[in-house]
């Protein structure tokens, strides 16, 4: 019949609910879409909270072939995150923005925001024309045919560019042709006839070494043929 007095404690946690975002990766080249591999890589992805230097996480994505890519960060408390792109190749540039806003709320723990980068990457195109005369006459014959070695340098560095030279042109019947070396960035090359390969009996009458300036989209042509 008695009652006795007890004090118990009860307490209740409550968990803020955690969400995610997302992060897309597109590329380009030229600012057109790409299957090629000229932007192909790791790009990397440092999350913080807004307003500090926290990190919160970083994200890598791959591309490949030129393809777009993306990856997801879970596990965030709601509040406001700040993505920044990290430093990229050389020639690749990022298109728009860096260091974009992510707000996750707790009533939308279950989304995954998306937040997106575009990267590109200019590249211009080298024409080179090959011209033939027999006793400084344009021929049909076959006498000056054969094929026509020709080297490409960048000028600051003096090295060949790896890849891309050397370019050969073949003649047939004496008819004039040319090469197109594409994807080169941006620069200044020199191109050389390599002379001591020329079919028996040829030889360059025009200037040798020339410099060329490759823009961005579009296509520079050696002006000696």
């Amino acid at each position: 019949d008695n009652t006795a007095e007890a004090e118990v404690d009860f307490t209740n946690e409550y968990e803020l609910r955690k969400g995610g975002l997302q992060i897309v990766k597109s590329v380009t080249v030229n600012g057109a879409a790409t299957t090629k591999t000229l932007v192909d890589g790791d790009y990397t992805f440092t999350v913080t909270k807004k307003g500090t230097t926290e990190v919160v996480g970083t994200v890598t994505i791959t591309i490949k072939d030129g393809k777009s890519n993306k990856d997801t960060l879970e596990g965030l408390l709601p509040g406001t995150y700040v993505v920044h792109e990290n430093e990229t190749a050389n020639g690749i540039s990022l298109v728009g923005e860096n260091d974009k806003e992510v707000v996750i709320t707790e009533g939308n723990y279950a989304t995954v925001k998306t937040v997106a980068f575009t990267n590109n990457k200019d590249v211009g195109k080298l024409k080179i024309k090959k011209n033939v005369t027999v006793n400084g006459e344009a021929t049909t014959g076959t006498l000056a045919d054969g094929t026509y070695t020709f080297i490409i340098k960048n000028k600051a560095t003096g090295k060949e560019v790896e890849g891309k030279s050397p370019v050969t042109i073949t003649i047939k019947d004496g008819k004039s042709t040319e090469a197109v070396v594409e994807d080169l960035d941006p620069d200044t090359y020199i191109v050389s006839e390599d002379t001591a390969k020329n079919p028996n009996g040829t030889k360059l009458t025009t200037a040798n070494n020339i410099e060329v300036v490759v823009a961005g989209g579009a296509t520079a042509e050696v002006k000696t043929a």
